[in-house]
């Protein structure tokens, strides 16, 4: 007989006087909670008006009991853990069971129940969004209480998911976090819950498996305690008293803050006006959905709102939005005046709209070009001289603060140059020619 089957023989006889003993003391129900029902990951939605809640009942992929005094045994993959028939968990007694204890003893034993979960098999609409539960509760199913009293399991959060059934041993084990959930316990044939929300918040970020260490909270002759495992479930066909992990998920509310009321915000091509305070509320399903807000809001003909960017940095006024939690949106708008250029020849470029306080570059080319029509032919220019209005460079380019509307005028003058010098040639070419004919003339006239 090995020595850990000699102390839990002697352990179990300490415990039958203990219960004889005990045995007129009344049940007292702890726990009355309602037990999961499911046999296999899957989602329901128990609240249907906004907000949604969705809770997803996750059954335990591995599980499993070490011991101090038998530091290398693994007691996992359908371990049948009863004494002599004594308060077998099952007819046959061949039905693994997860033992949490630490009931006076010399030597002094300890026995911890490790379960794991694997978030991954959540719905992946949830998992690609990031939703983050608003609750989460480890559920047990009691096989065997010790006693009439209530006993105390604290569950821990395990640091290292690296662990199987076929390697779990006391000396294996994987460390767990200091910090626990307690819960009392103090029927047999009923559910255990334990909240351990913040524990299946740090896994779902990282979308990755969950483990849990149940542990005896002290020594106490009520610390006894057999939950049913996974291979009890298995082997009893009772597949809903496996360990399950129930995560709750509240439908997200995204909220869009605008500076103006009544204007229309698109969510999936679904108009919503804002509030009188420029806000809208609305409960979305997990997942991508498209989002749009106008990206001008007309104030008169020379000022306007600009979209600028939202608050998380996207510049589009359209988007799209991962939604997993509750989500808050600021649409981020600047005040934008125009500016006008104008010039009765040649191109301007710069003028339009600018947010309040930029600065616009305005140009005029080409600078020079002949005139229509027949003052063109006679080699009349029009020539850029100054801008004029709120601008006053005489180069073609120029630089205005926009602080408010602006106008800028382009200021040119008609070079008649060329046409001047064309008739001064013409007619120093007409008195040329009229001296010489007159000179030549008084050269042939004979003397007399």
């Amino acid at each position: 007989m090995t020595r850990i089957m000699r102390v839990r023989i002697i352990g179990t006889f300490f415990v039958f006087l203990t219960i004889v003993v005990y045995s007129l003391v009344p049940l007292i129900l702890v726990n009355a909670a309602t037990p999961p029902t499911s046999s296999e990951t899957r989602c329901l939605s128990i609240a249907e008006s906004p907000p949604g809640i969705l809770r997803c009942g996750i059954k335990a992929v591995a599980d499993g009991f070490v011991s101090n005094l038998d530091p290398d045994h693994e007691n996992g993959n359908s371990y049948a853990y009863c004494i002599a028939g004594v308060f077998s968990p099952a007819p046959g007694c061949d039905s693994a069971i997860l033992v949490v204890e630490q009931v006076p003893s010399v030597p002094q034993q300890m026995d911890e129940a490790y379960v794991k979960f694997d978030l991954r098999n959540l719905p992946s609409y949830l998992l690609s969004s990031h939703a983050q539960p608003a609750n989460a509760s480890l559920w047990l199913f009691t096989d065997l209480l010790t006693f009439s009293q209530n006993a105390t399991v604290q569950a821990h959060r395990v640091l290292s998911n690296d662990w199987s059934e076929s390697n779990l041993t006391w000396n294996t084990r994987p460390a767990f976090a200091a910090e626990y959930v307690s819960q009392q316990v103090g029927a047999r044939n009923t559910w255990v819950e334990w909240n351990v929300l913040a524990a299946t918040e740090t896994s779902m970020t990282n979308s990755s498996e969950v483990s849990f260490a149940l542990t005896p909270g002290g020594t106490s002759a009520k610390n006894y305690l057999w939950f049913r495992s996974i291979d009890y479930s298995s082997q009893s066909g009772n597949l809903t008293t496996a360990p399950e992990l129930d995560v709750d998920f509240i439908e997200p509310r995204v909220t869009v803050l605008t500076p103006f009321s009544n204007i229309t915000v698109n969510v999936d091509q679904i108009a919503v006006h804002t509030d009188e305070g420029g806000k809208i509320q609305i409960y979305l399903p997990w997942g991508q959905h498209q989002i749009s807000v106008p990206a001008m809001i007309p104030i008169n003909q020379s000022m306007r709102r600009a979209f600028s960017g939202w608050s998380d940095g996207i510049p589009q006024s359209n988007r799209t939005i991962n939604v997993g939690g509750n989500l808050t949106l600021g649409a981020g708008y600047g005040t934008q005046y125009k500016v006008e250029a104008n010039s009765p020849y040649s191109f301007v470029t710069g003028d339009g709209w600018y947010f309040e306080n930029t600065t616009a570059t305005i140009s005029v080319s080409p600078t020079n070009l002949f005139a229509d029509g027949v003052l063109g032919y006679l080699g009349v220019r029009h020539k850029f001289d100054h801008w004029s209005g709120a601008c006053t460079s005489i180069e073609s380019q120029c630089t205005i603060l926009v602080n408010g509307p602006k106008s800028a005028y382009a200021q040119w003058r008609d070079d008649f140059t060329i046409p001047l010098l064309a008739v001064l040639i013409i007619v120093f070419g007409i008195a040329s020619a009229v001296a010489r004919f007159s000179l030549s003339r008084r050269t042939r006239t004979p003397r007399r």
